[in-house]
């Protein structure tokens, strides 16, 4: 789904005052094969879930089986879960839950659709779940396909009371195609949005899509640190650590590294693969770029930094935002919407030689060299040629100035001559 598609769609769900930030959480499954053993968080092998799953050890591992790749602290796979018509089948939220609920709407029928939903729409048939809690907390789910199932999940989310759909959904999600995640702190006292302690929470699919599913819930108390915005924190990068725009207390660090040009200095060797860490927490909105080609979001500007990337060899740059620090994986479709790293970015560069001409006004007049602003989120990629020994220009902006348009991300730099 492009960014055309869904910035309606995302606009409606987020409003002024999202507090979408966050990571999801992976634990331990369960199979008939036994419990985890003490010592360090394994893997879970693939293989049939039961009712009843391992138990991780001390530090442990999850049982064999459950969902191939879970693993951790241990946990166990309830199967058969989720009812076809509202209020949906209940579980209770208290600090400390993680459930990890297997069910399949392949059976169920089409009960319930949001447009919230975009183009593709909740068309497929549904499950529905009732989630109650009587203290504020961090949730978070991810739902993924489950023994072999090709369902592309879609999730609605209605205040209790609500279930039937007769106001708007407090959100849909169907961003990605294999799964979907999301983290806020919900709860009494809360963020206006997410303040209710009971809602309904409705699996769907995509375009017609059914089949079987892994759902994976947890509710943990608020703290720095656990990647959502809490009610006193002005920021939560997912860590605790000082110097990276938000600092272990979770407040802004206004920083002034690298924000302007001439920026970050990056040398790039041929077919050497860089990826450079970053954050645009703390940063200010200081360059829109000039519309061109696929950049026609961005402009209003959100928070930027920038970098001076030297290639050692004449040929072509390639860089990328939006993958995971391996850059490998698509950040947002593996952690889930409001990860920390999972925000709308825009990349862009200009060049060669100058970076910013001396009006400094806000507009990037050096030569405008290549552009994405695809990806509403997902990565976003940018090429172009480059001369040997000459400083090229990469900046990292976002086509707004709000709470899903700065964070953390990696930029993968490549050379190849």
């Amino acid at each position: 789904m492009n960014k055309l598609q869904t910035f309606a769609l995302v606009t409606s769900i987020v409003g002024a005052t999202s507090i979408f930030a966050g990571a999801c959480v992976d634990d331990g499954g369960g199979s008939t094969s036994g419990g985890g053993a003490t010592g360090p968080g394994g893997m879970g092998s693939t293989g049939g879930s039961t009712s009843t799953g391992g138990t991780g050890g001390t530090g442990g591992a999850g049982g064999a089986g459950g969902m191939g790749g879970m693993g951790g602290m241990g946990g166990m796979v309830i199967e058969n879960t989720g009812a076809d018509t509202c209020p949906g089948d209940a579980y209770p939220l208290t600090h400390g839950t993680h459930l990890f609920l297997a069910g399949d709407t392949t059976g169920a029928t089409n009960d319930y659709e949001s447009t919230a939903c975009g183009v593709m729409g909740s068309t497929g048939p549904d499950n529905v779940y009732r989630f109650t809690l009587s203290e504020r907390g961090t949730f978070s789910y991810k739902i993924t396909p489950y023994n072999g199932s090709t369902i592309d999940p879609a999730v609605i989310w209605r205040e209790g009371g609500d279930c039937e759909g007769t106001g708007f959904p407090v959100g849909c999600f169907a961003f990605f195609d294999s799964q979907e995640g999301f983290t806020a702190e919900i709860g009494p006292g809360g963020p206006m949005r997410f303040e209710f302690t009971d809602f309904h929470f409705i699996v769907d699919g995509e375009n017609g899509s059914a089949g079987e599913y892994l759902l994976e819930v947890s509710f943990t108390a608020p703290d720095c640190g656990d990647g959502a915005i809490n009610v006193g924190e002005e920021c939560d990068d997912g860590n605790v650590v000082d110097n990276d725009g938000c600092s272990a207390t979770c407040t802004v660090e206004t920083t002034s590294i690298f924000d302007v040009c001439p920026g970050q200095p990056v040398t790039v060797n041929p077919n050497v693969t860089v990826i450079e860490p970053g954050s645009t927490w703390g940063y200010a909105d200081d360059y829109n770029y000039l519309a061109q080609q696929d950049c026609a979001f961005d402009s209003l500007g959100g928070k930027d930094r920038v970098y001076r990337v030297m290639p050692t060899a004449a040929g072509t740059l390639t860089a990328t935002i939006g993958l995971d620090a391996n850059g490998m994986d698509e950040v947002c479709e593996t952690e889930g919407l409001g990860s920390p790293q999972c925000w709308d970015a825009t990349l862009f560069a200009v060049g060669p030689t100058d970076c910013d001409d001396a009006n400094m006004d806000n507009i990037l007049d050096a030569p405008q060299l290549a552009c994405s602003d695809q990806q509403l989120y997902g990565p976003e990629t940018i090429s172009f040629p480059v001369l040997a020994n000459t400083e090229y220009f990469i900046v990292v902006d976002s086509p707004f100035n709000g709470q899903l348009y700065f964070g953390s991300y990696n930029l993968k730099l490549e050379l190849t001559p």
